[in-house]
């Protein structure tokens, strides 16, 4: 984990769970290949895992009693056991190497790269099983559908560069007023939803317009003159679980309806949907 050797798994107790690689811990000293003598104890050997020559951590091994005496007794057997244990290593560290990059890629399928959220797929199966639980614990539902007003003429007079930093800000706020169970993901273009779990319509109505004056005010950055910050408003639909909403695809488009209210109405502001719509 950056510059340190983090503890992920241990059948003995460790006494500390983060080494400073460049320190002069045995743990430090093999991940640099260094040499660890008068650091070992007897029965212990500890060896890099190794991934394409780099080295991705370590692995620290005791020998029981047994092994040990026959160490002692010849040291053919010692060289022997300690090349298995190498082998064992560089086994096991392409290993992590190929669960890493598959959690890796398997992050990047589901993350928008402009803006650090989840993207449409995610949105998606997020919503379906959201959905699911919502409808069979009869619990509270709600969805934000949000879109920057005016951002085609932000690209058109200040470049898409800028577009891309103020959809970055956008994203940032978001992240930063929703909870952890809310989810985040931007569906394309200038167009962010927000999953919201164990909300009804009021409180997410409530948090909305927090959001939107927070947004209203705020200077985004510009990137052609610093010194002149940017002002973009935020239009957002609200839509909630009801008895009459029976799956994710009707909540989905109660939102859009919401939101197209909204920007209809004048944008810059928070619209519902209702039954009426």
């Amino acid at each position: 984990e950056g510059d340190n050797l983090e503890v992920k798994y241990s059948t003995v107790k460790q006494p500390l769970t983060r080494f400073n690689r460049f320190k002069n811990h045995k743990f430090a000293k093999a991940s640099r290949g260094e040499d660890m003598s008068g650091l070992i104890q007897p029965g212990e050997l500890v060896v890099p895992l190794r991934s394409k020559d780099q080295v991705i951590g370590v692995m620290q091994i005791f020998f029981d009693e047994d092994q040990r005496m026959l160490f002692e007794d010849s040291d053919l057997v010692r060289t022997g056991q300690e090349d298995i244990v190498r082998t064992l290593a560089n086994t096991l560290g392409l290993l992590i190497d190929n669960i890493m990059l598959y959690h890796t890629v398997k992050q990047q399928a589901i993350t928008d790269q402009l803006c650090s959220t989840f993207n449409r797929r995610y949105f998606d199966h997020k919503l379906k099983d959201e959905m699911k639980r919502a409808i069979r614990y009869k619990r509270d539902l709600s969805l934000i559908y949000i879109d920057v007003d005016n951002f085609k003429e932000i690209n058109d007079t200040h470049g898409h560069p800028q577009g891309d930093v103020v959809l970055q800000h956008v994203a940032n706020l978001l992240k930063k007023d929703c909870r952890d169970i809310d989810t985040i993901c931007r569906l394309g273009g200038d167009e962010f939803i927000v999953i919201l779990p164990e909300t009804d319509l009021a409180h997410a109505t409530m948090k909305t317009e927090q959001l939107r004056k927070l947004v209203s005010t705020y200077e985004f950055p510009n990137i052609n003159n610093l010194k002149e910050p940017l002002h973009a408003g935020l239009s957002f639909g609200i839509a909630a679980r009801t008895h009459r909403v029976v799956n994710e695809e009707q909540l989905f488009r109660n939102a859009d309806r919401a939101l197209y209210k909204a920007k209809r109405s004048g944008r810059n502001m928070v619209c519902c949907y209702s039954d009426e719509d």
